[in-house]
């Protein structure tokens, strides 16, 4: 509760405590003058600029650090293998009997499509593969089946003398099997040793006593699944890939409450591009644009970076203590003095638009397939946003909501006559003009505090730094509009407009600085007792 909200509580509490032993039936009625706090507040930088992105350090001028990280690589687009699968069948060419040997015997190698990429192997993070045999054989079948380069601790995918029940050509039976590939290491150099996206899988299947079979007659079909495979890693060559220009934009959301011109000095920007994938890119940031949504206006960055191709190499294949590679990182310092960054920061812009273009292994396959990827690697960008919060500012401008009790209450009426004060104690070295909105419970706009009055800056010494806080009085004439809407009013929402003074000064703001705020009545209130 607001502490002018208590202050007039306990006195109207105190003035009908006092009469309420008279026990009259009639209603007693007294004039009260009295200077009555309404609504109170204090402003300080954090309600101008949010502190996730202010740096305080005691004693010196508030840094602002603004960072966001882009990833440029889709998480499925190198690290991805596509949905799989073996079909087969086996159907009997000739009318006989099928002794108790092999009579279906598959071994066929499995090619993974990965665009013009060339694995050569994969460690799975998840995954499944799913056997489904159907059988038309009216005797039970085994089968043995098996991936001799999927290994996981040294032992192979392998299932032998699995059972498969009797069927007939109108009611087969079926059996399946569903294998978790978490864990497992695909060889996919082939048989040989020398290829990529090639893994080997057999199967076979006997009767348990001979079986009579009539020709055409399809008597197994077969169809092995890969699903869902995401790897952990995955080494060989990544391709040449040239991935899709990502066009996105990022809100500043921390931004939004400003407007007006402002000037500002000693500002940075680093950008850092971080690649902890092995393997070779060529990154291009084609734009970089700053947009002020209310106005429409924007300004694109310009610098060397913007527009002109960059070599990022490939990540180191060692432990950096947090991952199993070291990344390599690029990085590019835009000041004031290399870039138009001065213009760019200060149109106060509430959005980001970025557009990137990314190519791997722009010089083919160096590496003799031995490019890397692990489900953590990635290509990013960093920014980070470094300005100390120092500025020249003309009509500069902020808002905050405030809530109200109003002055009225079920013992009282509002204003007879007077006038509302707001007493400011402004600690910051910028004059301000204020301006009120009554807003009713809904948060309806009931009415406006108008004053032709304005808070005076607080004066700086040859450090520019404030010596103490000056007390501004600003008067609102209170009219029968005014005072009816006083009572209804829950919010009050207060705009500042600020200048900072001495005009065309850049001026530091410490952490200390605040505006204090408070909303009275000065006049005679009247109060009813029963």
């Amino acid at each position: 509760m607001k502490s002018g909200k208590i202050r007039k509580i306990i006195l109207l509490l105190g003035i009908i405590s006092f009469f309420a032993g008279c026990k009259k039936e009639e209603t007693t009625a007294w004039d009260l003058d009295v200077l009555a706090p309404l609504a109170e507040t204090t402003l300080t930088i954090g309600d101008i600029i949010p502190d996730s992105v202010l740096l305080n350090t005691p004693g010196d001028p508030l840094m602002i650090r603004y960072s966001r990280v882009f990833s440029l690589i889709p998480s499925d687009s190198l690290l991805r293998i596509p949905d799989t699968v073996l079909v087969n069948s086996y159907t009997a060419p000739v009318s006989g009997t099928v002794p108790t040997f092999d009579f279906l015997f598959l071994n066929e190698v499995l090619r993974f499509n990965f665009k013009d990429s060339r694995i050569c192997e994969v460690i799975v993070k998840e995954g499944t593969s799913e056997i489904m045999v159907n059988s038309s054989v009216n005797e039970k079948l085994f089968f043995n089946y098996s991936i001799p380069k999927a290994t996981k601790d040294g032992t192979f995918i392998q299932y032998t003398n699995e059972e498969i029940q009797p069927g007939t050509p109108t009611a087969q039976s079926v059996y399946s099997k569903v294998t978790d590939l978490s864990g497992y290491h695909f060889d996919l150099t082939g048989d040989n040793g020398l290829e990529w996206n090639r893994l080997r899988v057999s199967l076979n299947a006997n009767p348990a006593n001979p079986v009579a079979i009539t020709a055409n007659q399809e008597l197994l079909n077969y169809r092995n699944s890969f699903k869902g495979i995401i790897p952990y890693y995955a080494r060989g060559f990544l391709g040449t890939s040239v991935f899709e220009t990502i066009n996105e934009s990022t809100d500043l959301q921390e931004l939004k409450k400003l407007e007006g011109a402002i000037r500002l000095q000693n500002i940075t920007m680093n950008l850092q591009v971080e690649n902890s994938v092995g393997a070779d890119f060529q990154v291009i940031i084609d734009k970089l644009k700053a947009v002020k949504t209310g106005s429409g206006q924007s300004v694109e960055l310009n610098h060397t970076l913007i527009g002109n191709p960059q070599q990022i190499g490939r990540a180191q294949h060692f432990s950096n203590g947090t991952y199993p590679y070291t990344p390599v990182v690029k990085n590019y310092s835009l000041t004031t003095a290399n870039s138009n960054l001065k213009e760019f920061i200060e149109l106060l812009p509430d959005r980001l638009e970025y557009s990137v273009s990314t190519q791997v292994n722009p010089l083919g396959n160096i590496s003799a397939n031995n490019d890397f990827i692990y489900n953590t690697s990635n290509v990013k960008i960093g920014l980070e946003l470094n300005l100390p919060l120092a500025f020249s500012a003309n009509a500069l401008t902020f808002r905050d909501t405030i809530e109200t009790a109003g002055i009225a209450t079920d013992k009282s009426e509002p204003f007879r006559a007077g006038e509302l004060k707001i007493l400011a104690d402004n600690g910051f070295p910028f004059e301000l003009r204020l301006v009120g909105y009554l807003l009713d419970k809904d948060h309806q706009l009931l009415d406006s505090l108008l004053t032709a009055d304005e808070i005076a800056a607080a004066p700086v010494n040859q450090n520019l730094q404030v010596i103490q806080p000056v007390r501004s009085v600003l008067k609102i004439p209170v009219t029968e509009r005014l005072k009816s809407n006083l009572a209804k009013s829950k919010y009050i929402v207060l705009k500042a407009r600020l200048n900072t003074q001495p005009e065309q000064t850049i001026l530091p703001m410490y952490a200390d600085y605040s505006l204090k705020l408070k909303l009275v009545g000065d006049g005679t209130y009247r109060v009813s007792v029963k």
